[in-house]
């Protein structure tokens, strides 16, 4: 009798699909990340003015907004794997081509990436469904987010010195590496075949046949429960839907708003913040690049406390809280920059805690997996919209007064438009109130 298979290869390859999938994540923020603690290098070499300086974060944000109807069809025809075998090349060329030397190859290089990292944001939640079970699917969507923020600290830390050494163009091109290895293990980890063969998504990468049946049948079984004929008239019922159906749009496009003051904060202080903190508490590039980590690091405690204070408090006050967070930052660094550690701890905390909960809100306002897809593309369309416009703004205003205090000034708006967006969209959701809220909607 022949003994049993090893376990060894199945783990090994459970271990490289998760390892893929993190380094995915992480080339999804490194690259526009690893502008700005080079952007003054950038803008002296080139001549660049702020606000087209500004163009080299906010580009791959409108290509979020613009161009993720595309990207998922695209994935539809390639199928997952060769999906993220796009993603990472598209990546590794972009970095290589902007980092070549002139304005033009500047941002064309800078549109292939922003691209190829929309096509990333598509792939990841079908990769996570795809090769994990429901009960640990939440857990690896945690590790994925975090791996965002991990991968922005690592690039703000690491950026200057290598520029220092190399020069800023292989400052900045040394991150394609990092999208190399991911290529490497992912590749490693599922087949190369399927890394190299295309191959079209059955039904356009919708959920297994079998997941799909029962989530259908529950969701027909509790909608037939609260529309029986016999509780209610059709002509009732279908009035009743459709004013349902009218709120729960109009409160996506609140928290389309205020996920667009989210963005719009985050895209314009990440792009400048090394600029900021020199600029207001006179401390060297170098130490400012390292020091804005924090605001990416810290991102994971937010990420990962807010779904649970989701089940002990409503949700506008848990808005109330990362709003408050959020204004710390400009309002701490104009009052007193020689805290800014604290106030970019606090912030980061309040970014990624405002990223987790607008999708817990779009999730529960959903009552079918096509309505949450639909949801999620309206508020990250216009979000990201919103957020593009973030660096650009902020460098425009710098040009304009000379100092920081307008763009500051610019995320106290934000961070209102974030509050009051938010709050209207969750309205009477939270504390164990979810499910009843949404079936109010």
């Amino acid at each position: 009798m022949s003994a049993a298979p090893p376990a060894t290869p199945r783990r090994l390859t459970r271990f490289l699909v998760l390892a893929g999938i993190v380094l995915l994540a992480m080339n999804l923020r490194t690259p526009i990340v690893a502008v700005a603690p080079v952007l003054d290098r950038i803008v002296n070499d080139i001549g660049l003015t702020a606000v087209t300086a500004g163009l080299l974060t906010s580009l791959p944000v409108l290509a979020f907004a613009l161009t993720t109807p595309v990207a998922a069809g695209l994935l539809g025809r390639i199928g997952p794997d060769f999906a993220v075998v796009t993603t990472l090349v598209g990546v590794a060329v972009g970095v290589a081509i902007r980092s070549a030397g002139t304005e033009a190859l500047l941002f064309t290089g800078t549109v292939v990436m922003g691209f190829a990292i929309t096509l990333g944001n598509v792939i990841a939640p079908v990769l996570i469904r795809r090769n994990y079970p429901p009960a640990g699917r939440a857990g690896v969507t945690g590790l994925y987010t975090s791996a965002l923020n991990v991968g922005s600290m690592l690039t703000l830390v690491a950026t200057v010195p290598i520029s220092d050494a190399l020069g800023w163009r292989l400052g900045l091109n040394a991150w394609s590496a990092l999208a190399v290895i991911a290529l490497v293990v992912w590749c490693a980890a599922v087949g190369w075949r399927r890394c190299v063969r295309p191959e079209r998504m059955p039904s356009a990468a919708r959920p297994a046949a079998k997941e799909t049946a029962q989530e259908t049948t529950e969701h027909d079984a509790e909608h037939d429960a609260r529309v029986a004929p016999d509780a209610v008239p059709d002509a009732e019922t279908a009035r009743r839907l459709k004013a349902r159906s009218r709120s729960r749009v109009l409160r996506l496009i609140f928290l389309a708003v205020g996920f667009g003051g989210q963005a719009f904060s985050y895209y314009g202080l990440t792009a400048w913040l090394p600029q900021i903190l020199a600029a207001l508490s006179n401390i060297p590039t170098a130490v400012s690049s390292a020091g804005s980590s924090l605001f990416q690091v810290f991102a994971i405690v937010g990420a990962l406390g807010v779904p649970l204070l989701t089940r002990r408090a409503p949700y506008w006050v848990i808005v109330l809280g990362v709003c408050l967070l959020w204004a710390m930052v400009p309002l701490g660094l104009l009052v007193s920059p020689g805290l800014w550690a604290l106030w970019l701890s606090l912030g980061g905390i309040a970014q990624g805690g405002t990223f987790t909960l607008v999708f817990i809100v779009v999730v529960e306002l959903a009552t079918t997996d096509s309505e949450a897809g639909r949801g999620s593309a309206l508020v990250q369309g216009i979000g990201y919209a919103i957020g593009a416009t973030g660096p650009s703004v902020f460098g425009a205003l710098q040009d304009l007064t000379g100092g920081w205090t307008a763009s500051l000034g610019a995320i106290f708006a934000a961070v209102v438009l974030l509050g009051t967006g938010s709050i209207i969209a969750s309205r009477g959701m939270g504390s164990g109130r979810g499910r009843l809220a949404r079936s109010r909607v």
